[in-house]
């Protein structure tokens, strides 16, 4: 919302612009509104600013189909991820760290299709159940004192594939002390292959292919 106040005498014009934005739907919509003691005033204010208006009007709808192109560049596609690998983003802020899973349908059920069936329900069910354990996939060391704020499991769908998305939040006594994290994600998900980890620490941001034989996450110097 864009607000240009113009004052003359006694008179006060107040002209605003209300933006609508869906990057969802690639919407921009202006729509403007003024009020004014003196109607006179008001248009001569229009004549004499409509250039300088619509310029604004244009470089906010500029930035809005810039930052639109962005953000559908940076949207995942599940076409694109790789059955037997899985995302693990570990990222802090302040004294907290988060864990985010990514996992492909197959890795974590043996198939990408909606469940439709009992079967693949109760599997899809219990999969989800043991996502929202964060032991089942990781745990952090007992020496920076972390405790779980909270934790979600989901599943989308696009098209023809599925992916897991896990989270789980600590808030760390000492995250500085944090330095070994013990990877049992391999143990619970038996057709995963391997885990590509990224860190993102206040000190460090490092990257990690792993595979079933690693069973221990070496994070000392990240937070």
């Amino acid at each position: 919302m864009i607000f240009i106040l113009a004052k003359q005498d006694a008179n006060f014009i107040f002209f605003k612009c209300i933006l609508f934005l869906n990057y969802s739907k690639r919407i921009f919509y202006c729509k403007i509104a003024y009020r004014c003691n003196n109607i006179a005033i008001a248009h001569q204010f229009f004549k004499e600013n409509l250039i300088m208006i619509l310029k604004t009007i244009f470089l906010i709808y500029f930035a809005f189909m810039t930052s639109v192109l962005a953000h559908s560049s940076h949207k995942k596609t599940l076409k694109a991820h790789e059955h037997g690998v899985g995302v693990l983003n570990i990222a802090q802020d302040g004294n907290s760290i988060v864990f985010e899973f990514e996992i492909p349908g197959n890795d974590v059920v043996g198939f990408e299709y909606k469940a439709e069936n009992d079967d693949d329900k109760a599997k899809v069910q219990s999969a989800l159940e043991t996502l929202s354990e964060y032991k089942n996939l990781i745990k952090p060391s007992g020496s920076a004192g972390c405790v779980k704020e909270s934790s979600t499991a989901n599943i989308i769908y696009e098209g023809n594939h599925s992916e897991f998305i896990s989270e789980y939040r600590f808030n760390c006594e000492n995250v500085s002390d944090l330095k070994i994290i013990f990877i049992n994600y391999f143990k619970n998900l038996k057709y995963s292959k391997k885990l590509n980890i990224k860190i993102a620490g206040s000190n460090k941001k490092s990257a990690y292919v792993i595979d079933k034989s690693k069973k221990i996450l070496n994070v000392k110097g990240h937070f």
